[in-house]
């Protein structure tokens, strides 16, 4: 199967991180363009979980955030984030962004901030 040929290609060619099969699977779905959402139907997860899951692959560069989160509200969070307290929780961002957006989206966001500041350290 030439997919799973890739997703090897593609962990191997990462670090040496070991990658739990459920995550594993929430990363091959991402990889074929699945959406967070139909991610999250499709492995018959939370919605939570499969943020969790993409939080992770962010966070390690196997996923880019802006495939599940558009640039305009990634843009809004990163800002209010940067507005407040180092260190607050995602309850607190939450209240301070617009009542769309969802903790699981503010979730993955903080997981790309995370990797740009490893990666700049």
């Amino acid at each position: 199967m030439p997919d799973e040929v890739i997703l090897n290609e593609l962990l191997s060619s990462k670090k040496e991180e070991k990658i739990p099969k459920s995550i594993r699977e929430t990363l091959y779905l991402a990889m074929q363009g699945y959406t967070f959402e139909a991610i999250a139907s499709k492995r018959e997860l939370s919605l939570f979980t499969i943020s969790q899951h993409l939080s992770f692959l962010i966070l390690h560069g196997f996923v880019d955030v802006l495939d599940f989160v558009d640039s305009h509200t990634y843009t809004l969070i990163s800002n209010v984030i940067q507005e407040l307290p180092k260190g607050v929780t995602i309850k607190r961002i939450k209240s301070n962004c617009p009542e769309e957006i969802k903790r699981n989206i503010i979730r993955m966001v903080i997981a790309d901030l995370k990797r740009k500041k490893q990666n700049k350290g």
